[in-house]
């Protein structure tokens, strides 16, 4: 039986079969890409990120132990920067486990990090204890110089003494010979061994600020010479051999002579000093080490983050060509299925074109009597909304008059109160001038003759006349302002009624309008009634009513 004698239902299965088979050809194909992808994409997010991040982490953990280690070295807020130190070394730890457990890199790969990190750690244990060995030897040597500068402010106070004694007593005789050059030994010795000493602390200080140890080292060995003569040409003097009193640096030479005491004490900040250089110097030499050993390690640790990264643009370029192959294994079945379903929906129009020519006709026909109802419902519309819009200019028209109207009303209100206060100006100028011409009578009587004096009664009685004559005027011009006031008042109610009049007007053409409307309302629904006759006569088509077996 060939496809074109089926019935119209059995044509539309057999392309809906079609297209299904088509369909689930799709499906499979999108679903071995989704497979595809998601293993990439897997790895992608698993061992390979982990190798990538954790490489980055532990870079930086390391990076941040040597920023710890140097801020401990230079006693920048140790206790916290140990406490950072430790931290940084767990997350090191921690993140290198987690490349190692990615499994991404072979140990061969991974061996020259691990070398390079047990160098590093070597080099900062020692650089750790050599630390510790030079805070010591710089306590220490702290604790000596100032020991020593106290037992040299003791000898130098008593040298000073020596020429004290001489200012005390200028008249006493006394020659270079006879005493004054021992003197003067012991008193400029002792200022010569504190330059000395003090020369010494400043180069040993440029020597531990990273200036040039050789140089710093030759000034120091000069000044401590210089040093040593002027001790000991002081000490020869015998003023110095004295013994320490109980109450002198708080008893710690007690019965020892003095001049003892400072040899033994240069002694032991001389050697606490070389000790402090030395452990200085290398500390310096095991720090370059440490600074060299901890960039190996970062170099290493980002060779492993840089092939962690490779490996990653591996896995995106794979993802890549697996989107490319997914999309081909989708689209092509797709595009056949597009195919198909347009070739089995044409066969089928034109399967049932012919029985629905004359339903579409008569579609057509009441299509366009509603086109015409809907074209004149429009027009009426139109109209109404126009005729909407003049009656709300209409209406603001009113209300802008009521309101001028309100306002003049109002201004007559205000002409009217200023009368009342100018009528009661005038009575009491009034009642003021009857007074005041009682009194001018009554005193003109009495005077007689005299009379003359009561002048300036008169001109009194003048001035409020004149007073009198103002207020009438300003009456009067009130009183034109009230007119003129009550006349604008009637003219805005004159147009208040015509407006009334137009909205009146305005209301008329929207009831006509409204009218317009329901008529094309009724051509509506008559055209509604064919389509539906029309859409019946389409539904016994398509059930088959019209197919040939």
């Amino acid at each position: 039986m060939k496809l074109e004698n089926l019935p119209l239902w059995k044509r539309m299965a057999v392309g809906y079969v079609v297209v299904g088979v088509l369909v689930l050809i799709c499906g499979a194909a999108g679903g071995g890409g989704i497979y595809s992808l998601g293993r990439l994409l897997t790895k992608l997010s698993g061992p390979a990120w982990s190798t990538a991040d954790g490489a980055m982490n532990a870079a930086i953990s390391i990076q941040g132990q040597i920023i710890a280690n140097c801020e401990i070295i230079h006693n920048v807020d140790v206790e916290r920067n140990k406490k950072r130190m430790s931290e940084y070394q767990d997350r090191a730890k921690e993140q290198l486990k987690r490349v190692e457990d990615a499994g991404v890199m072979s140990k061969e790969q991974l061996k020259p990090l691990h070398d390079s990190l047990k160098v590093y750690e070597t080099t900062m244990a020692e650089l750790q204890d050599t630390h510790h060995t030079f805070e010591a030897a710089k306590a220490d040597f702290k604790t000596q110089a100032e020991l020593f500068i106290s037992v040299s402010e003791v000898l130098e106070a008593l040298g000073d003494a020596q020429v004290d004694e001489i200012e005390s007593d200028p008249e006493k005789p006394i020659t270079w010979n006879s005493g004054l050059a021992l003197k003067w030994a012991a008193a400029d010795g002792g200022m010569e061994s504190s330059i000395g000493f003090l020369t010494q602390l400043f180069f040993l200080e440029q020597l531990t600020a990273g200036q040039d140890p050789e140089r710093c080292r030759k000034e120091i060995e000069d000044s401590r010479a210089f040093h040593s003569d002027a001790m000991n040409e002081m000490l020869a003097t015998g003023t110095f051999d004295k013994n320490f009193a109980a109450d002198q640096l708080e008893g710690k030479f007690d019965g020892q002579r003095m001049s003892d005491v400072c040899r033994a004490e240069f002694a032991k900040v001389t050697t606490l000093m070389d000790q402090y250089i030395d452990s200085y110097l290398k500390l310096q030499e095991t720090k370059q080490k440490y600074d060299a050993a901890a960039l190996i390690a970062v170099d290493e640790t980002e060779k492993v983050e840089s092939l962690a990264d490779d490996y990653v643009g591996e896995i995106t370029a794979s993802v890549s060509w697996a989107k490319l192959i997914s999309a081909l294994a989708i689209l092509v079945p797709l595009i056949a299925t597009i195919v198909v379903g347009f070739y089995v929906g044409l066969k089928g129009s034109k399967a049932v074109a012919a029985p629905i020519e004359a339903a579409i006709e008569i579609l057509r026909s009441t299509t366009n009597t509603s086109a015409t109802a809907i074209t004149e419902l429009t027009y009426s519309i139109s109209g109404i909304a126009s005729s909407t819009e003049r009656a709300a200019a209409v209406s603001r028209g009113a209300s802008d008059v009521a309101d001028r109207g309100r306002n003049s009303i109002t201004s007559l209100g205000h002409a009217a109160d200023q009368i009342n206060g100018v009528v009661a100006l005038i009575e009491s100028i009034a009642g003021k001038t009857n007074l005041l011409a009682l009194n001018a009578t009554i005193e003109a009587a009495r005077a007689g003759e005299s009379g003359k004096g009561f002048a300036v009664v008169a001109n009194e009685v003048k001035a409020l006349a004149r007073q009198t004559s103002d207020a009438t005027r300003e009456i009067r011009s009130r009183l034109d302002e009230m007119r003129t006031a009550t006349d604008a008042t009637v003219n805005d109610i004159s147009q208040i009624f015509q407006v009334i009049r137009e909205v009146d007007a305005v209301n008329q053409e929207i009831a006509r309008a409204a009218e317009e409307q329901s008529l094309a309302t009724g051509d509506i629904s008559r055209c509604v009634q064919e389509t539906s006759s029309a859409a019946d006569t389409v539904t016994n088509i398509v059930t088959g009513a019209y197919c040939a077996a």
